[in-house]
């Protein structure tokens, strides 16, 4: 056998092995690359999702709506520029509902200001609906909100007098009309860090729950709702001060359900969670389903660093998400932030002096069934720092399909960074693979910021200078 072969069958069997190395990463998901796209700094980004097999972003910049189209190969982006229903008009939200995009406008007239829904069709980009709903005094614009349902077929206007005293107008996209104005007022407001949380339901319903605690051991709090046009108030009581509460509708039977995290008993640690069914509330108080963390999720929670004797810090809800099973599954991440002086010693105060250290590590997922009792809780790790940059690269995005979830994240936050993802079944199967490295692509993926276009495909972003691209993820 000559040198020759002998070096040549060496070159190919490295050639192979090499192959079958990154062949794990690479079967099973396809990326695409678009072009660039020269971003303003007056304007905000949106992906709006995949239609015709055409990824569409928004831009907005507060007066006007552009629409980027990128073809089926993901590379020439088309530019649609949405005429609004007024010269005048300011932009006050958007919403994609299936196939179209509602905008809603506020515009000056006679005195008073407009509010004007535009309907565009993300097949043809057409305007197939423009109207005015209502219109408002001058003084009871400052208060707008927009509160959208998760399946989107609901919308919420707030506006009026201040955080405590205004009115709201349900839209209902099916009917296509406002179904409810209904005038509210609140106690105090709710706004300003207090304990609170909001939830539009697919139905129409809105709740609200708000409060701050008056007296050790005697925690007050009051449940706002609107249910078929009337508004009511209900005040109630827990025994645990309700921390990071978040009101959810079950994807299964539309059960509204409240959530949170509750202290130890010094509360100093997040102990466990909590769960409460809202149909249960009464005069007496709220029933709450306490979750205490098990060893073992503490355990893998810290994994060799030193363990506190029987919590967590920093926990903070993120998503719940409704499996094929009927359970949900409540996702947590541990977030903190620390401020520091960029000037020691100096005790006067300078512009520009602190910076903020930004921390996104361990994930929590716990999940329920249709009682609300746990079925498995899991912990995920990761360990992301940044510093002086809301954190954009860091966190994590969850792609949902019916086999899986999958939570996407940069495994450090640096120039160049390691794409990886954890794959967690409904029966709470937990499996890590790394996707792809940014390495010499001039990428800086902000995760967090992903959308999620279809079952098999998600889209992120990635912000260079002022540079947009968008990296298209497709899972075969």
């Amino acid at each position: 056998m000559s040198r020759t072969f002998i070096n040549l069958l060496n070159i190919y069997s490295m050639f192979f092995l090499l192959i079958w190395g990154f062949l794990p990463n690479l079967i099973g998901q396809k990326v695409a690359l678009s072009n660039e796209v020269t971003i303003r700094s007056n304007s905000t980004y949106d992906v709006m999702g995949e239609f015709n097999h055409r990824v569409i972003m928004l831009q907005d910049n507060g007066r006007r709506i552009t629409l980027f189209v990128f073809d089926a190969d993901f590379q020439a982006a088309q530019q649609y520029y949405i005429v609004p229903p007024q010269n005048s008009s300011d932009v006050y939200g958007y919403v994609p509902v299936d196939s179209s995009l509602y905008i809603y406008y506020v515009y000056p007239d006679s005195g008073y200001n407009m509010l004007a829904l535009q309907k565009i069709s993300m097949l043809d980009f057409s305007t197939y609906n423009s109207r005015t709903l209502f219109r408002m005094k001058r003084s009871e614009t400052g208060n707008f909100r927009l509160v959208v349902s998760k399946d989107h077929s609901k919308h919420m206007i707030r506006y009026g007098k201040s955080d405590t005293d205004y009115e709201v107008a349900i839209f209902d996209t099916v009917k296509d009309s406002i179904f409810h104005t209904v005038p509210v007022v609140l106690d105090s407001p709710w706004e300003d860090g207090s304990i609170s949380s909001q939830l539009l339901t697919s139905s129409g319903d809105y709740y609200l729950i708000a409060g701050n605690p008056k007296r050790k051991n005697n925690y007050e709090y009051t449940l706002y709702t609107i249910k078929s046009g009337i508004f009511k108030s209900t005040q109630f009581r827990t025994e645990e001060p309700l921390t990071e509460p978040k009101l959810v509708e079950r994807g299964s039977d539309h059960l509204i359900f409240l959530t949170g995290i509750y202290l130890d008993a010094k509360q100093d640690l997040q102990a466990g969670l909590f769960l409460a069914n809202m149909d249960q509330l009464t005069s007496t108080g709220l029933r709450l389903n306490k979750v205490t963390f098990q060893e073992q999720v503490l355990s893998d929670f810290y994994g060799r660093e030193k363990q506190p004797s029987n919590g967590i810090n920093d926990l903070v809800f993120s998503h719940i998400i409704s499996q094929k099973d009927g359970s949900q599954t409540l996702v947590y991440e541990q977030q903190r932030e620390i401020y520091r002086s960029n000037m020691p010693g100096r005790n006067a105060y300078v512009p520009g002096a602190m910076s903020i250290d930004f921390y996104r590590e361990n994930i929590l997922l716990v999940n329920v069934d249709n009682n609300l009792e746990v079925q498995w809780q899991k912990v995920l790790h990761k360990k992301q720092y940044s510093y002086d940059d809301d954190a954009q690269y860091s966190s994590f995005f969850m792609h949902e399909n019916p086999s899986a979830l999958r939570l996407l994240y940069n495994d450090e936050i640096k120039r160049s960074n390691t794409i990886s993802e954890y794959i967690v079944t409904c029966t709470g199967q937990v499996s890590r693979r790394v996707l792809f490295s940014t390495d010499h692509s001039d990428l800086n993926l902000q995760i967090r910021n992903s959308t999620q276009v279809s079952a098999a495909s998600t889209v992120i972003p990635s912000i260079r200078k002022n540079k947009l691209r968008l990296v298209k993820l497709n899972y075969n």
